[in-house]
């Protein structure tokens, strides 16, 4: 699929709603008026947009595989050999400096194992706690776990099976969610947020197979948003009054912002929106992976040290009493600076190497 900037910005919103959930107080208006929820809807537009890439993707390579006689197997080994390209070197470069340090980082975690397998959203949940040194990397594990399933099913499975096969998924997404919806943690396993991926596989069905009938789908996402948004406030208010799961409605929402990017990615429409081709915007989203990665580490591993250990020798002293007076502002810019000069310079040195290697795939 061609590169649409405005999908980074939509990124970048979704990241910030991560870090605002993350890194804001519990007392914070913006954390008391969503409920702590602002986070997982940011997660939510995630999940929405890898199932409509990676759909796009799988769709666009099956008609280009039929048309020219290509082996599915080829097929298969070209898509996750740029999945790992993209996923996994900064992810298992991070683990391996951890494991290094690990004596240093107890008693933070001890969950190794179920890192390196991206399992972690299954540690959690027997665990019923969250983890300490990277809570979410819960979604990475969810969203590697659907890759093992989801190219096998749109490769293979019959074509004029494929809406069906879609629905099925936003299906078993919707009604798990009911069954979990009363035990903790039960939203971050696999099979709770098929209705997020399978919603954004649905749009790309759409835009790939019936792009004749994609305006229409736009028509229709764009009465029922406002609704949706609305389902969402009273879900988060009165969950036990709630038929239509957070989820669900959050990833409708996601759905739409989603068709009216993509239906206008071309347009002057699209290129004279503020918001969608801001630059600094479009910058975050671009290193959202490694902020989405690393994010976790500043709070836990960084601030406590930061002051005494690292700043403490260089820094006189009433600069240091100053930061300690306003400590909560000051480590918020602190950690806003750091996340984003790491997640640049390991986009710049580690991630564009491994990028540009997916041109032999």
């Amino acid at each position: 699929m061609k590169y649409i900037k405005q999908l980074d910005t939509l990124r970048a919103i979704a990241i910030i709603f991560v870090l605002m959930a993350h890194w804001l107080p519990k007392t914070n208006i913006i954390q008391r008026v969503t409920k702590d929820s602002i986070g997982g809807f940011g997660v939510h537009i995630f999940f929405v947009l890898s199932g409509f890439l990676i759909s796009s993707i799988l769709l666009n390579t099956r008609n280009q595989a039929e048309e020219i006689g290509l082996k599915k197997a080829m097929a298969f080994k070209n898509f996750y050999a740029r999945r790992a390209l993209r996923i996994f070197p900064i992810y298992y470069l991070l683990l391996l400096v951890l494991y290094i340090f690990r004596s240093n980082l107890d008693p933070y975690n001890s969950s190794f194992l179920y890192y390196f397998t991206y399992t972690t959203n299954f540690y959690i949940y027997n665990l019923k706690t969250w983890d300490v040194l990277l809570p979410q990397v819960w979604s990475l594990a969810v969203e590697e776990q659907f890759y093992l399933i989801w190219p096998w099913l749109i490769l293979l499975i019959n074509k004029k099976y494929l809406p069906q096969l879609i629905w099925c998924f936003i299906f078993i997404g919707i009604v798990s969610m009911w069954f979990f919806m009363d035990g903790r943690f039960g939203n971050i396993l696999t099979f709770c947020c098929f209705d997020s991926f399978g919603l954004g596989a649905l749009l790309a069905w759409y835009a790939v197979e019936k792009s004749e009938h994609l305006i229409k789908l736009y028509r229709l996402l764009s009465i029922i948003v406002i609704p949706m948004l609305c389902v969402m406030v009273f879900d988060l208010y009165f969950p036990e009054w709630g038929y239509i799961n957070f989820r669900t409605s959050g990833s409708i929402v996601s759905m739409w912002m989603i068709a009216y990017i993509y239906i206008n990615r071309d347009t002057e429409k699209l290129n004279r929106n503020f918001l969608l081709n801001n630059r600094i915007l479009i910058f975050i989203g671009k290193i959202s992976y490694g902020i989405y990665l690393y994010h976790s580490l500043m709070p836990t591993v960084i601030n406590s040290h930061f002051l005494t250990t690292w700043l403490g020798p260089i820094v006189p002293n009433v600069v240091i009493n100053m930061a300690k007076h306003y400590f909560g502002p000051f480590m918020l810019l602190k950690n806003i600076t750091c996340v984003l000069l790491i997640s640049w310079l390991s986009y710049e040195i580690i991630e564009k190497p491994f990028l540009k290697l997916k041109k032999y795939f």
